[in-house]
């Protein structure tokens, strides 16, 4: 089984995953679009009783929000995930976390869930001006290389407390 050739979905959910958050009045729901370029930093493989291999991966990427005066953008991530494949090295199951740093060193973290195409993903909490962010979106893988560098795009809502 090609590893490389897996890891992009690990990164989706970060894909994924992540929303700019722009100033304004915190109880308003906002939208937001982007994609997240990431590069895989580690992996293992564990076969399963059924023929089907358990994958860990780690991933460090950017968020590049379409807006770029985001808060968001281009903030520092790290993702983990495990993914379940089957014998033709299909992604069945994927899920994971990811945490993000921006530049004045507030953090951000998601969780996200999908298959080989993208999937969902959804806020789990922050610090500084991302306290209490809630909200979610949607993930899809868009591109992958052989290398474990690939870019996923994203989009959601959020509202700050």
């Amino acid at each position: 089984m090609a590893t490389h050739g897996r890891t992009f979905l690990i990164a989706a959910g970060a894909a994924v995953l992540f929303l700019a958050v722009a100033p304004g009045s915190p109880a308003q729901e906002r939208s937001d679009s982007g994609d997240f370029a990431f590069m895989t930093t580690s992996s293992e493989e564990m076969p399963l009783l059924d023929g089907q291999v358990l994958m860990r991966v780690v991933q460090s990427g950017m968020v590049f929000a379409d807006d770029s005066s985001s808060p968001l953008n281009r903030s520092a991530t790290t993702c983990s995930a495990s993914m379940v494949m089957d014998a033709s090295t299909e992604a069945i199951v994927v899920s994971g976390h990811c945490d993000a740093v921006d530049a004045e060193g507030d953090v951000w973290t998601i969780w996200y869930a999908g298959d080989q195409q993208g999937g969902d993903w959804g806020y789990m909490g922050g610090t500084g001006k991302f306290e209490g962010i809630k909200g979610g979106g949607t993930f899809s893988a868009e591109s992958q290389w052989a290398d474990g560098r690939g870019i996923n795009s994203w989009e959601g809502t959020y509202t700050l407390r």
